[in-house]
């Protein structure tokens, strides 16, 4: 239930003062706690923590409402039950308290186990597939139109999604830690490959090496911290840093590569040519190429 509350709030607008009493209520009436509401109620223009403890205080359970009130207002903002809920745009609050920032991780880890539950296997003619041009060996998940990539750690747990419109347009759900964890797509008893994006990830062990196991670290940023997971849990396994070619994306593969004694690899283009990553080189090199 908690999970279901929590994507049900996310699509609730959190600036009407009103509407905090009648979402404070309904939270309490579940039993829930008061970082949930808090979460939502910092998403307002003139959100303060100290009239959200107010409220929260003052919330009690007269008047009839009760969890199904905030069901009732979800759905009437287009709310659908277990479905991926696209991030919004929200307003910055820096967490300072680590004690905060695991519970609002955990909760964005139950978040994902929920949507994932509900997600179906997506079919190989999605158009981010299609654009790609790639064919993964195991399906991707599919909640509405867009993909579904967990975010997991070294054990298999999952604390985050990464979604993917048919655009490409890619986002994570608010509050999840990307920082260390990444995607499995393909085990292989040869090297390791860590590379930044899914499809990426797929043309590497589809078309580059198909013996090695390829992990997708989700951004440049996050290349070194996998890196040292998968160095300390594979000490004796090589491992291969398949960068992007532009400057971060360079500086990062070459730092990580250095830090855990491994080697990098950066696909090369021509100044008339457009991309950055193995997907975009394999497409220019394969124009004939029909999947």
């Amino acid at each position: 239930m908690e999970a279901e509350v929590i994507n049900a709030l996310s699509i609730i607008p959190s600036d009407d003062r009103d509407l905090w009493v009648k979402m404070a209520m309904a939270i309490k009436s579940e039993g829930l706690d008061f970082e949930i509401f808090n979460d939502w109620s910092a998403n307002a223009h003139n959100y303060s923590l100290n009239d959200a403890k107010s409220v929260w205080r003052s919330a009690n359970g007269e008047g009839g409402i009760t969890i199904a009130s905030l069901f009732y207002e979800a759905k009437n903002n287009g709310y659908i039950p277990n479905s991926y809920i696209e991030p919004k745009a929200q307003k910055p609050r820096p967490i300072t308290d680590e004690v905060e920032k695991f519970k609002r991780q955990r909760r964005a880890a139950i978040r994902a186990e929920t949507i994932l539950d509900a997600c179906t296997l997506a079919t190989f003619d999605h158009p981010f597939l299609v654009r790609k041009r790639i064919t993964p060996r195991l399906k991707p998940w599919l909640c509405g139109n867009r993909l579904i990539i967990p975010v997991m750690d070294i054990t298999g747990n999952v604390h985050s999604l990464q979604s993917i419109a048919p655009s490409g347009k890619k986002k994570f759900l608010p509050a999840g830690k990307i920082k260390s964890h990444f995607y499995q797509l393909s085990t292989g008893s040869d090297n390791i490959i860590i590379c930044e994006g899914y499809a990426t990830a797929v043309t590497l062990y589809t078309q580059y090496t198909p013996n090695s196991s390829v992990y997708v670290a989700f951004g440049a940023g996050n290349i070194l911290p996998v890196a040292k997971v998968l160095r300390e849990a594979f000490p004796d396994r090589e491992i291969i840093i398949a960068g992007d070619d532009d400057e971060v994306g360079r500086k990062k593969a070459k730092e990580a590569a250095e830090v855990i004694n491994g080697t990098y690899s950066i696909p090369k283009f021509q100044e008339d040519e457009q991309g950055s990553d193995f997907n975009d080189r394999w497409c220019l090199d394969n124009p004939e190429d029909d999947r």
